[in-house]
């Protein structure tokens, strides 16, 4: 009789303690649901402002370019409207001294002298030739809107500056420093001492095997998983391309099958920038082509918690070359692989982005 006792309050308890796990994960999951509802509209009370603001800054300098169009019309009609007065009585002063000067041809061949005396009399009043033109107006041939012209292009200048500023703001306090794991480095990459530099050549450098090397592929991932807003630059050049890439680490590392390749699994995301002037993307397996101007430094910002991954061709300007959203549920690793005879440099401080275009991308 206390077997089956025992056994009964044996399950009782086992029953209590799954309620009890059960209640809690439900307890958890719903303020991951509120927390994650709120945040969804946090992002987007903050995105319709962002489009609000914009939309008041443009109507804005709007305003103020009807304002100056107007205003260049006002100079305009006043300076037409004060030649006009000064150009009818040139003209008028020039029919004058056209008749004037064919009545002097006219008596200057009459014959006689007599007839030439009495004609010269009654034409002499009229043939006068004091300047009456007495305007003081002053022809000015520097006039122009070039002064204008200048201002709006310092206030462009000014503008575009703000912008800048903003944008390395935003870039500079997300940049992140990261360094290369040596263990996961196919044996046919070199790092270099600092874990920042790797180049691929035709020298197998016979690594000491790791469960975490990849064995086939010419790739290699960082130590530690970026921050969750993160901003990092690579500087790649060489014959044969190089991936920038993000990927979780549970990626496959062994074999030659693509999917242990970034880009052709679910575990990653992979930029390739080819030396033939060309971009391509990878994800799952599947390839979108990008045409874009190459960069020999690429930008990556990533944002986990609003899902998106972008990269930028980074230069005197800053251009976006590719940008994706979706759900990264688990950490991310930056990663790479570095065709033969290329190389590529992490670049541990972030160079200045200089591109409104690129805050404009940001933003949508």
């Amino acid at each position: 009789m206390g077997t089956p006792c025992f056994y009964r309050k044996y399950f009782k308890d086992l029953q209590q303690q799954f309620q009890s796990k059960q209640e809690s994960r439900v307890k958890t999951l719903l303020a991951l649901k509120k927390l994650n509802e709120a945040y969804k509209h946090s992002a987007q009370e903050a995105l319709e402002d962002s489009g609000r603001i914009f939309s008041e800054l443009c109507v804005s300098i709007e305003k103020r370019r009807s304002l100056l169009t107007e205003r260049f019309r006002d100079q305009e009609k006043a300076q037409l409207a004060q030649t006009a007065v000064v150009q009818e009585q040139l003209e008028q002063e020039i029919a004058d001294l056209k008749k004037k000067q064919a009545d002097l041809e006219k008596l200057s061949q009459t014959e006689e002298y007599i007839h030439f005396l009495q004609r010269f009399h009654l034409l002499y009043p009229k043939l006068e030739t004091s300047d009456s033109f007495k305007s003081d107006f002053t022809i000015n041939h520097q006039w122009s809107f070039e002064n204008y012209t200048k201002s709006l292009i310092q206030l462009k200048e000014e503008v575009e500056a703000f912008c800048q500023q903003k944008v390395e703001e935003v870039f500079g306090k997300d940049s992140c420093e990261l360094h290369l794991d040596p263990n996961t480095a196919n044996n046919y990459l070199k790092l270099s001492n600092d874990d920042t530099h790797m180049k691929c050549g035709t020298i197998s450098y016979k690594y000491p095997d790791h469960p975490e090397r990849f064995s086939y592929w010419q790739q290699v991932l960082c130590k530690q998983s970026v921050p969750l807003r993160s901003y990092w630059e690579v500087e790649v050049d060489g014959e044969n391309g190089v991936s920038i890439a993000v990927s979780y680490k549970d990626i496959i590392r062994k074999g030659s099958e693509k999917i242990s390749r970034f880009g052709h699994n679910a575990q990653s995301w992979r930029l390739v920038r080819y030396s033939n002037n060309n971009y391509c993307f990878w994800h799952n397996d599947s390839k979108t082509e990008i045409s874009k101007p190459i960069a020999k430094r690429i930008g990556v910002y990533l944002d986990q918690h609003a899902g998106t991954l972008s990269f930028y061709g980074v230069s005197d300007q800053m251009d976006l070359i590719y940008k994706v959203t979706t759900v990264f549920p688990q950490p991310l690793y930056a990663g790479f692989g570095i065709g033969t005879n290329s190389f590529a440099k992490i670049c541990l401080q972030a160079l200045a982005a200089k591109a409104v275009a690129a805050a404009t991308e940001c933003l949508k």
